[in-house]
């Protein structure tokens, strides 16, 4: 059985930022969410803003400096 979500997954967006192994979008489309976006380059800190307000999560594969 599968475990339950507080939210209904298609109203989960994730944000990948630069460096995101290709498996990472396999494992989040298998597990059933569908709302991903990702950013292969840098982000510039405005475009970034921009995404932010609208996402549930956001990850990037580098540390904090």
């Amino acid at each position: 059985m599968t475990p339950k979500t507080s939210l209904d997954k298609s109203k989960i967006k994730f944000l990948l930022l630069e460096g995101i192994h290709p498996s990472a979008l396999q494992v989040l489309n298998n597990a059933g969410y569908t709302n991903i976006e990702t950013v292969s380059g840098r982000c510039r800190p405005r475009s970034c803003c921009a995404r932010l307000p609208m996402c549930t999560l956001s990850a990037s594969a580098r540390a904090p400096s």
